[in-house]
């Protein structure tokens, strides 16, 4: 079985990309992360809307675009 794994540090800008095709609620937001909460779950700040929220540290991947905060 092949795993994707993101190496997710605090402050980093990363995409929310659930694997999950039920899981749509914050798909393709961009995010920062703020707090590492536990092994499963992460704090971040969605750039379009500048809210809060928790998502599944399974559910963040990597972007290789330059973006302005």
């Amino acid at each position: 079985m092949d795993t994707l794994r993101t190496t997710i540090e605090v402050g980093g800008y990363y995409l929310i990309n659930p694997r999950n095709p039920r899981c749509t609620k914050n798909r393709g937001k961009m995010c920062k992360v703020l707090e590492i909460l536990n092994t499963n779950y992460v704090r971040v700040r969605l750039l379009e809307t500048k809210r809060i929220a928790k998502v599944k540290a399974s559910d963040l991947t990597d972007f290789e675009d330059d973006i302005d905060v």
